[in-house]
């Protein structure tokens, strides 16, 4: 699952109106649909921070691989 910003006005105007509508999901919610489990806010905030990061530079960020090393990561470590 990749996840990039709106590429132009309209399109983040369409992504406005379909979360107005309740067709949206928080990012807690979709780390949630992915890996099974109700992340921690910790893990939650690094999420917003690199999608925030990934718009500002324009690039797509892969939040499936993402959270996939992350979890190999936190298995490594415990």
């Amino acid at each position: 699952m990749s996840v990039r910003a709106p590429k132009d006005d309209e399109e983040a105007r369409r992504a406005r109106l379909m979360v107005a509508l309740g067709q949206g999901q928080s990012v807690a919610a979709v780390i949630e649909e992915i890996t099974g489990t109700a992340p921690p806010e910790e893990l939650v905030e690094t999420v917003k921070a690199r999608l925030k990061a990934a718009a500002e530079d324009g690039m797509p960020f892969d939040l499936a691989s993402f959270l996939e090393l992350h979890s190999e990561w936190q298995e490594a470590w415990a």
